[in-house]
């Protein structure tokens, strides 16, 4: 690649939580590292992302079971052993089954699904029900209360640990669909989701589906919300408002979007 030497990455946004860097950085070189994951993780939400690398080694479950073979991974429980809960609110497999989500399946005509990306709070399962249709899907999270990453691992299915600050690490145009739900709200910033959207248009290959399951905001900033989405001019196979029953003030927004075929210039 023409270079002969190597250069370390690190988030600018580290720089601004210098305490916290230093607490994450004060460890025993090729000792066990300090049971700091919650730690990193805020650093990572508040912009310090990628995280320096540390030359420790990361902590295990004391008691660690082989997961279950594919044929059986998917909707079986992982046992409880192979995650350590000290941290989380839910202490077992169980208590994260009980917060499922419903699954929901929009068919589009025409459209051929090989891979794509799904950045939701959950535990996997829309790339477990994808799976089912052979469909490839990496599952983008963070572990907010719960072990979401290691449960995504032990169904046999591909976890990403990323927050919405980071570039996607896929290359232009190689996704066939990205989907997300309760990922991003009317809490995040118009100009921060600006640059999500043309990061998630960027990846995608043209005719590729960007599937909206739910987006919540107050029913004030609904105009500004729908017209960022509107910016990407894509096609409408799915585009519903309705309000939110259990919130007042707020609305539901659902779509079904299809990049166009944009000609060179």
């Amino acid at each position: 690649m023409g270079e002969n030497a190597s250069f370390t990455s690190i988030g600018h946004t580290c720089f601004a939580m210098k305490e916290e860097l230093e607490e994450y950085m004060d460890y025993d070189v090729g000792e066990i590292c300090n049971d700091d994951w919650k730690l990193a993780q805020k650093l990572m939400v508040h912009g310090c992302d990628p995280l320096p690398r540390r030359r420790c080694f990361s902590r295990s479950p004391k008691l660690y079971k082989q997961p279950f073979p594919v044929n059986e991974s998917l909707w079986k429980l992982p046992d409880d052993r192979n995650v350590r809960w000290s941290q989380y609110q839910c202490k077992n497999f169980a208590c994260l089954a009980g917060n499922a989500t419903p699954w929901k399946l929009i068919q589009t005509a025409q459209q051929i699904f090989l891979i794509g990306l799904d950045l939701s709070v959950g535990t996997g399962t829309f790339a477990a029900r994808m799976r089912e249709f052979n469909v490839t899907i990496v599952s983008a999270n963070i572990n907010f209360g719960a072990p979401f990453n290691e449960m995504i691992a032990l169904r046999g299915l591909v976890p990403l640990y990323l927050t919405i600050n980071q570039r996607l690490p896929f290359f232009d145009n190689t996704l066939d669909l990205i989907h997300t739900t309760r990922f991003l709200d009317g809490w995040i910033d118009l100009v921060l989701l600006e640059f999500i959207l043309y990061d998630w248009d960027r990846v995608l290959r043209p005719g590729g589906l960007l599937w909206i399951d739910s987006f919540f905001c107050l029913k004030v900033d609904l105009y500004d919300y729908l017209q960022a989405f509107k910016m990407l001019r894509y096609k409408k196979h799915k585009w519903v408002v309705v309000p939110k029953l259990d919130k007042d003030e707020q609305e539901m927004f659902f779509s079904v979007l299809e990049k166009p075929h944009r000609p060179f210039r």
